[in-house]
């Protein structure tokens, strides 16, 4: 595929140099598999393969060894198949395990390395690739499959050439595996891992698009995956359409500065707040920092400094220290402090993101901005390498295994098992397996000061290639106007396998400036009819009082009635009970109801405002939506007829009338809760349907508007008990002036009339909340690949913080069985160092079980519920 990959020539001298580097490998011949036929038959006698997974995770590695193995057990089912453990590093000190049937079976089309795990070494001395020559001579290897990316490929290329030097009999094949898509050229379509990594990025990303609509004041600034090529950003960026988006080989090629960057985001923010937006979301790779010419100078000077000696910022050079010094703090540090082994910079722990969230405000400040600029920062990475392999990556990969045992039993060596043509075609009948020398791949690079290094060539973001020219031409659009494509969760068991562009090339310019797709998930969801009482779909159906809640239900109406007279008086047949639904003789018709959201948006929203629009329309009446607090303060309204409602079904967010956090605190003052009353009158309405905000001010609005002798009521769907986010101030001031009582919330009296209501809020915040099991649900999927990821790489430990509300943390401890799990109810009352200790306890002990890796689950809210 020559137009979306740039042709591989190396010069003549370099030519030289490589075969002189492979004198046994570098006339390696393509290969074509092909069906046995005449004389030329491939010989059935038992096979025996070793394999290997090098370097980091990514989605398929399991199924790659799932097609070795049944490909030579279809050779013949005598043939084994043998494990290194933990990467190379168990080639040359020969740990291993035989790979059966049953374990086999137990990873089959699942996420991570953690069958036989992976590692970061390389076979390079001599005495390694000794080591690894007698292993595979002891286990009379016929192949031994390495699983990797270019260095790893590059690694298997050298031990090929040194079994041939030796006159080993071992074939030494490898697999094109990465998650960040940079090993790709001519001969390699794609890596494996990648489409599941963009996959599972881009329903977080489409997530992100949703909460910003939605609440219509934050940015955004995603970081994601990908040092030395942004193919994952521009994959990502073509899959869901954000604002703006940072291709690194672009700010390199263009020679951007970090100054450039920034006032480039600024002008984003200020031409998107001319059009009255206050949100949007940005992408950026991280190795974004590395591609900006002057820092990457500084990054060079400051790892030659560390490595002579102490730093000291009067060795930079003059125009370093000047970018160093405009640096914030934070990123100063991270600069400085954050080593790899060899002492350079670890530049994918650079908060790149944040750097140009801070940068941003502060030019926005000196501009004289206007408006307000909320930023959020978001990395997304370790979540996308092992988590269960998209349908494209779970079958390419099965394939991938097939083509290595095929090469094997051929005796073909220095080769990598590749499949070609899926390009042109999602079906897996019509891709053909090759073998492609390894030799073929390759460029000289300088590494570590050492000239003439053999490296299978990187491939990066080509901004002349139609891939990056198709982006670049709707960029501008997307500054702007919000066309987001929410791809919703990886779907798995599809018909056919849907290919990334970064395969296929580029989409069409229409495809790029639309937000909807008839074949997204987002439209197949509208199909989805959810079930409903039967009652509710009748017109004859009253809301009646059900039986009493508590025992202390008496007293606690009387306590209710005495708050609020008004109210009482004609509802107090409600107090304290659940209610019911049952045929009536007569309902209320053609009347009109008010909707708003007051407070965070959870899923599930829309189809409460769907629910609504149906079952008001079923009486004939009408709908209206206020756009937030703002809208129910200022009557900014409209009318929300079922086509409008029809489309948000089953959808993420509450976009079709958003949030307006900023006019919260004012709506639920004195003066602002008469303000929703006058709005209430002035907009026509019988009733207010709230979502969210507290049944306090629900409560008091009411009792306001009884007061008033308004025939207008309040109906809180999904309260709050949150009083820190809603302060009950205002609401308190407004019944006291309407009843003349004085009201002190949480008064022991009070907790003594109402013994439920304490325990409701915080089941209504927890499990029994709307969004509860989405949240939990996403988090847990999250999670689980991060609980794989760690498993496979056996040195990280994760802290998981989860949102959902109270409990969320047990929800998904008990749906993914993390190793520790700080539940926000039982750490409450302990003190911080209870809690570290906790923790520290759980990792001594794993480390002494030799498992110095694992995950932590702890709830948002941990610290803001903890006693200190």
């Amino acid at each position: 595929d020559e137009v979306n990959n740039a042709p591989h020539v190396l010069s003549a001298q370099d030519q030289d140099i490589l075969a002189s580097l492979f004198p046994n490998t570098i006339n390696t011949n393509f290969c074509l598999l092909a069906p046995a036929s005449g004389d030329r038959q491939a010989s059935s006698e038992p096979l025996r393969v070793g394999v290997v997974l090098s370097g980091g995770q990514a989605a398929g590695g399991h199924n790659v060894i799932c097609g070795i193995f049944d490909y030579v057990k279809r050779v013949n089912p005598a043939s084994t198949v043998f494990g290194f453990l933990g990467g190379p590093h168990g080639v040359f000190s020969h740990e291993y395990v035989e790979l059966t049937e049953a374990i086999i079976d137990k990873y089959r089309n699942m996420g991570g390395f953690d069958m036989i795990r992976s590692g970061r070494h390389k076979i390079e001395t001599d005495e390694q690739k000794q080591k690894s020559l007698e292993i595979c001579e002891k286990l009379q290897l016929n192949g031994l499959v390495v699983i990797g990316g270019d260095d790893s490929n590059t690694n298997a290329a050298i031990l090929a050439e040194y079994f041939k030097s030796k006159g080993s009999s071992t074939s030494v094949c490898g697999c094109p595996k990465t998650i960040d898509g940079d090993l790709k050229n001519r001969f390699v379509e794609i890596s494996f891992g990648f489409d599941t990594a963009c996959k599972t990025y881009c329903q977080q990303i489409g997530n992100l698009m949703r909460n910003a609509m939605t609440g219509g004041n934050t940015y955004h600034f995603v970081r994601l995956m990908g040092r030395s090529a942004s193919l994952i950003t521009l994959e990502c960026a073509l899959q869901t359409h954000p604002n703006y988006t940072f291709i690194g080989e672009e700010v390199m090629a263009k020679k951007q500065s970090l100054r450039q960057l920034v006032e480039a985001l600024v002008d984003l923010v200020e031409a998107r707040y001319a059009k009255g937006k206050q949100y949007g979301v940005v992408l950026l790779p991280e190795g974004l920092i590395e591609f900006i010419p002057e820092v990457g100078v500084l990054i060079n000077e400051i790892n030659h400094i560390v490595a002579a000696g102490d730093f000291e910022v009067s060795k930079l050079t003059p125009e370093s220290r000047s970018v160093f010094e405009e640096l914030p703090e934070s990123t100063r540090r991270q600069l400085l402090l954050d080593r790899d082994p060899h002492g350079n910079v670890q530049v994918a722990m650079i908060h790149t993101e944040k750097l140009l969230m801070q940068m941003t405000e502060s030019e926005l400040q000196k501009r004289g901005f206007q408006g307000t600029f909320l930023a959020q920062s978001h990395y997304l990475g370790y979540e996308g390498r092992s988590g269960y392999p998209s349908d494209f990556d779970a079958t390419y990969c099965y394939g991938l295994g097939n083509v290595a045992g095929a090469l094997i039993q051929n005796k073909v060596t220095a080769c990598m098992a590749v499949l070609k043509d899926m390009s042109s075609s999602s079906n897996p009948l019509d891709w053909k397996a090759a073998g492609i020398p390894l030799t073929k791949m390759m460029n000289l690079e300088t590494r570590k000061g050492k000239a003439n290094v053999p490296v299978i060539k990187k491939f990066l973001v080509d901004i002349e290639r139609p891939l990056f020219q198709a982006f670049a031409q709707v960029r501008d659009a997307m500054r702007l106007e919000d066309v987001y494509q929410i791809p919703g969760p990886m779907q798995l068991n599809t018909p056919t396998p849907v290919l990334p562009y970064t395969l296929v090339g580029a989409p069409s310019t229409a495809s790029l400036l639309s937000s909807s797709s008839p074949q997204s998930l987002g439209h197949s969801r509208l199909e989805f009819e959810p079930l409903l009482n039967p009652l509710l779909l009748q017109k004859e159906t009253a809301v009646v009082a059900g039986a009493a809640a508590h025992p202390g239900a008496e007293a606690c109406n009387a306590h209710i009635q005495a708050l609020f007279p008004a109210l009482g008086a004609e509802a107090k047949d409600f107090f304290g009970g659940a209610c019911k639904l049952q045929k009536a003789q007569k309902i209320k018709e053609k009347c009109a109801v008010g909707v708003v959201l007051v407070g965070p948006e959870r899923p599930g929203y829309a189809n409460v405002l769907c629910g609504l629009v149906q079952r008001v329309a079923l009486l004939g009446g009408t709908v209206k939506g206020f756009k937030g607090a703002r809208g129910l303060l200022t009557n900014d309204c409209v009318v929300i007829g079922e086509k409008e409602a029809a489309a948000q079904r089953n959808q993420p967010g509450f976009v079709l009338l958003g949030r307006t956090e900023r006019e919260e605190a004012e709506l639920f003052t004195k003066e602002g809760m008469k303000q929703a009353a006058a709005t209430l009158q002035a907009a026509g309405v019988a009733a207010l349907v709230m979502i969210g905000g507290t049944t306090l001010h629900a409560a008091v609005l009411s009792e306001l508007l009884a007061s008033q002798r308004q025939p207008i009521r309040v109906v809180c769907v999904e309260p709050s008990g949150d009083l820190g986010r809603f302060p009950a101030h205002g609401a308190l001031q407004l019944l006291k002036e309407l009843t003349g009582k004085d009201i002190v919330v949480g008064s022991p009296d009070a907790k003594a009339m109402c013994p439920g209501i304490s325990s409701t809020f915080q089941q209504l915040a927890g499990c029994r909340g709307l969004g509860f099991d989405t949240e939990t649900k996403v988090a847990s999927e999250m999670i689980a690949n991060l609980l794989t990821d760690s498993n496979s790489a056996a040195k990280y430990f994760y802290f998981c913080q989860v949102s959902g509300g109270l409990e969320a943390e047990c929800e998904v401890g008990l749906q993914t069985h993390p190793n520790v799990v700080l539940s926000s109810q039982q750490f409450k009352t302990k003190t911080l160092g209870e809690i570290v200790t906790f923790v520290a306890d759980a990792v001594k002990a794993r480390a002494a079980l030799k498992k110095n890796f694992g995950v932590a689950v702890i709830n948002e809210n941990l610290f803001a519920l903890n006693k200190e």
